[in-house]
């Protein structure tokens, strides 16, 4: 399933963790636990940590955002919001 359309609600999204259980303690990516997610997080629940798709939807978030910034840190930036991210993975269509 595509980010952008796994990320349908703003309780899907967080920040500060890769994901959080519906307390909001941080849990794994593809736990049954999990109930939000970060962007890498999402990355891994859509994707897979290793495969060749989680690559290149990785490749793509780098060059959009930049070599030098990380997919984590851009994701946590304070000021960043779920529409933020919902409209970035819109756009790049992943």
């Amino acid at each position: 399933m595509k980010i952008h359309k796994f990320l349908n609600n703003p309780k899907k999204w967080t920040h500060g963790s890769l994901a959080r259980d519906h307390r909001g303690y941080g849990t794994l990516p593809i736990g049954r636990y999990a109930k939000s997610w970060c962007l890498a997080g999402i990355m891994i629940k859509c994707y897979g940590g290793s495969s060749d798709k989680y690559n290149e939807v990785k490749n793509k978030l780098q060059q959009e955002l930049g070599r030098s910034m990380s997919i984590t840190l851009w994701n946590d930036d304070p000021n960043r919001t779920f529409q933020d991210v919902k409209n970035l993975v819109t756009r790049l269509d992943i």
